[in-house]
């Protein structure tokens, strides 16, 4: 799944991927849990209230933290252990509107969602006006300081970002002491309308675990931007040697591209002999935790899929006693990744089985489930007996809150459920 970051020294509400070691519990599944809890995350009991500026000043310590997002203010105090950049990085906007500085960051984190058990209220629409006539005053400052410089060494740079906004971004290097390795793109192919299968060639050996990521590292304009993609292999139809992982100096990468995606687009330009910055890789699944378990599910929703790829690929080829179920959820059939190879290779392994959902069918012949993840959906999908079952989801932050909720509502056991990062 594609993720943004525009080149930043400020996080309002947690870059994915300028993460702090945090507490044992402190998951985005631990997060989404206690979401469901019941706790009053609001401190104000859940009632929703009108919010001024100067209300939203006062809440500015870590053990009393509001924070203002587009319009919406968040009690983010019980949120601070669960953030992935650090409870400094958080604190960098509390007690203000950081709408700026997240869009900055990672304008493409659903806040709504995340936060959603957090909201206090709204700004008052004086205050929305203040803001906004202060946004503009600063604007054009900026302006005409843009226009007095001579040379790029003392402003910031101006650079657009995917939805055509004007953020600001810091021209310094981002990495924080991760290690990358350049790796030459050998070749892509097309998987479906808008999905490629790219493969990286290194001299570096780089062997990823299953389940984790590596960070893709682009110069634009003078500023860094990172990705962060799922390895995957080259194809689901068995094993043929090439699918050895151990070849760690070949990486496949299964990456959208989007129409007015940065990354995307630069990635897609790439002509083989070009090369990209590839991060060590991250994570914390263990794929040994599943030798415990004879059933796993796999919950994925679009290119949710990437790290479904490696695990059923585990179970089928390098186990004899797993069987998987693969809910794949998507709009419409086109956008359906290896629906064709995992046809097949269902048809051929009897420990395979493979249901797709599709949320905007455009064809009247199909007969499959339509909508989204629900409870009526899962129950009659998930194995007889829950307690032998592991599960994995990846998809948006909704679609695993709506997929960690309905298990829960099945009596599911949560700590058999393992939810990778969106």
């Amino acid at each position: 799944m594609e993720a943004k970051r525009s080149q930043s020294t400020a996080s309002a509400t947690g870059n994915p991927r300028n993460k702090v070691a945090l507490k044992p519990g402190r998951s985005l599944m631990d997060w989404i849990r206690l979401g469901h809890s019941g706790k009053d995350l609001t401190g104000v009991g859940g009632r929703s209230t009108e919010v001024t500026i100067d209300q939203l000043r006062s809440h500015n310590r870590q053990e009393d933290a509001w924070i203002c997002l587009k319009g919406r203010v968040y009690n983010v105090t019980h949120y601070m252990e669960y953030h992935p950049g650090g409870v400094d990085e958080l604190m960098r906007g509390v007690g203000t509107d950081a709408t700026g500085l997240f869009n900055q960051v990672h304008q493409w984190v659903n806040a709504e969602s995340m936060l959603s058990k957090c909201v206090v209220g709204r700004l008052d629409s004086s205050t929305l006006t203040m803001l906004a006539s202060d946004f503009l005053a600063n604007r054009n400052d900026q302006t005409s300081a843009d226009r007095r410089k001579e040379d790029g060494s003392s402003a910031l740079d101006d650079t657009e970002t995917e939805d055509s906004t004007i953020v600001q971004s810091l021209p310094v290097d981002i990495s924080n002491g991760t290690n990358y390795h350049r790796f030459i793109l050998h070749s892509k192919e097309p998987i479906n309308h808008n999905t490629r299968l790219f493969r990286f060639d290194s001299s570096h050996p780089l062997k990823v675990p299953i389940g984790h990521h590596v960070s893709f590292r682009f110069n634009v304009q003078g500023s860094h931007v990172v990705r962060s993609y799922t390895p995957v292999l080259r194809h689901l139809a068995g094993r043929d040697g090439s699918q050895d992982q151990s070849q760690a100096n070949q990486l496949y990468f299964m990456i959208k591209i989007y129409d007015e995606g940065t990354a995307t687009q630069l990635l897609d330009a790439l002509k083989a002999g070009d090369y990209v910055d590839v991060s060590d890789h991250e994570g914390n699944f263990d794929v040994d935790v599943l030798n415990l378990y004879s059933e796993i599910v796999l919950l994925a929703a679009g290119t949710g899929f990437t790290p479904m790829v490696r695990l059923i690929d585990w179970a089928l080829f390098e186990t004899q006693d797993k069987n998987v179920r693969l809910m794949f959820f998507n709009r419409e059939k086109k956008d359906i990744i290896w629906k064709n190879t995992l046809d097949l290779l269902a048809e051929q392994n009897p420990r395979l089985q493979v249901c797709y959902v599709l949320s905007e069918p455009q064809d009247d012949l199909w007969e499959g489930p339509v909508g989204r993840i629900r409870k009526g959906l899962l129950e009659n999908f998930l194995p007889p007996c829950i307690d032998s079952a592991f599960c994995c989801i990846c998809g948006p932050v909704q679609f695993v809150s709506q997929a960690l909720e309905n298990l829960e509502t099945l009596k599911f056991p949560l700590r058999n459920v393992h939810a990778f990062g969106s």
